[in-house]
């Protein structure tokens, strides 16, 4: 008996999706093909382990995360405080007021230049 060349997995899917879709029972297309009908099951349950086994891909890598640089000039402002009494969310000694994803950072004119250098040190490092 002529041994048959080995398939290719690909092979084989393309021999039992052509049995299947031919619309004869598999032990008759298989004797039209001369494929032993007991090696066409095997290759079935084969391939259908090996499906089994592939195993989901994990995201591993972290969330990419926008950065977006900010420039800070080494300058002084001068910028007159805010005269308005009740105004909502206003001081009447704020001089700068920054605001930013929501949240509000007042500086006021009597905050000390190291406060301002340290809270302009945290700006930059989470810019």
């Amino acid at each position: 008996m002529k041994r048959h060349p080995r398939r290719s997995d690909e092979e084989w899917l393309d021999i039992i999706h052509e049995c299947r879709t031919s619309g004869l029972p598999d032990k008759t297309w298989c004797e039209e093909h001369h494929i032993q009908p007991s090696k066409f099951y095997y290759h079935i349950r084969r391939l259908r382990a090996k499906a089994c086994e592939i195993t989901e891909r994990k995201d591993t890598l972290p969330q990419k995360q926008e950065v977006v640089p900010v420039s800070f000039a080494e300058q002084e402002f001068c910028i007159p405080p805010t005269q308005t009494a009740g105004g909502e969310g206003e001081h009447p000694d704020t001089v700068i007021t920054i605001r930013m994803n929501g949240i509000q950072l007042d500086i006021s004119n009597r905050a000390a230049r190291e406060t301002i250098a340290n809270t302009v040190s945290v700006l930059r490092a989470l810019c």
